[in-house]
């Protein structure tokens, strides 16, 4: 008999092991998320070639098990995309290239991604009750995987790359800007050194005109010449450094 879709209960999407993140570091960048996007038009296409597989070799139960495997993968790696993470202990991400592509249309790249994951959550449900799912409905099912779904999934992996590029703009904005604040300020320091050498300078020369009463003022005098020179030094150095 032909499989209702609507009529089915979605699989819950527990029972399968979550998708690997012991390598993905904590602070990653937007490129790490490409590469998940990126990985999901591999998981849906073995979706769709393990369902052929599974109807060419019915006796063999291994297939609906890789089967609700690759399903769950892809249902958890979607939810970590939507939210801007790669591992569900990050902070969520706000992106705004991806957001709007996903709501955008009707149906919607977000609503026809989800309608796939419920169709085939549904599938395995069925499956695994020993429903039997007719040759032409996962062969039509199958199609859709290889157009519309993947080009949902390609289309989120573009909205993504433009992501990092504005990203990639506004971090270039903010470093340049830091870089100017950091200049100006180690001018500003060693503008102050110099002022505050020439004021040794000239405390030196009126300790020298007391005699013996400016002796140990003399001291003191050199003592803020020394201190001056270094900082002068450091800010001469900082400034070559942030001028390339």
């Amino acid at each position: 008999m032909a499989l209702d879709m609507g009529a089915v209960p979605s699989r819950p999407l527990t029972g399968y092991p979550a998708p690997d993140s012991s390598r993905i570091n904590q602070t990653s960048s937007l490129t790490d998320l490409v590469n998940l996007a990126g990985r999901q038009r591999m998981l849906s296409q073995r979706i769709g070639l393990t369902l052929m597989l599974g109807l060419s070799a019915p006796e063999d139960r291994q297939w609906q098990v890789a089967l609700g495997d690759t399903v769950d993968q892809f249902a958890r790696s979607h939810d970590l995309i939507v939210s801007g993470r790669t591992a569900p202990d990050q902070d969520v991400r706000a992106l705004p290239a991806l957001n709007a592509y996903l709501h955008a249309g009707d149906p919607s790249p977000e609503r026809s991604i989800r309608t796939f994951i419920r169709k085939s959550t549904d599938l395995c449900g069925a499956l695994d009750a020993g429903t039997r799912v007719e040759t032409a409905e996962v062969v039509i099912f199958a199609a859709e995987i290889a157009g519309p779904v993947l080009s949902c999934v390609v289309g989120l992996t573009v909205a993504l790359e433009q992501d990092i590029h504005a990203l990639e703009a506004a971090q270039a904005r903010q470093s340049t800007q830091d870089r100017a604040r950091v200049m100006k300020a180690a001018g500003r320091i060693a503008g102050a050194a110099e002022v505050a050498r020439m004021i040794s300078f000239n405390a030196r020369i009126s300790a020298a005109r007391a005699g013996e009463f400016g002796r140990e003022f003399t001291a003191l005098t050199q003592e803020i010449k020394t201190i001056s020179d270094d900082i002068q030094s450091a800010s001469k150095d900082i400034l070559t450094y942030m001028r390339g």
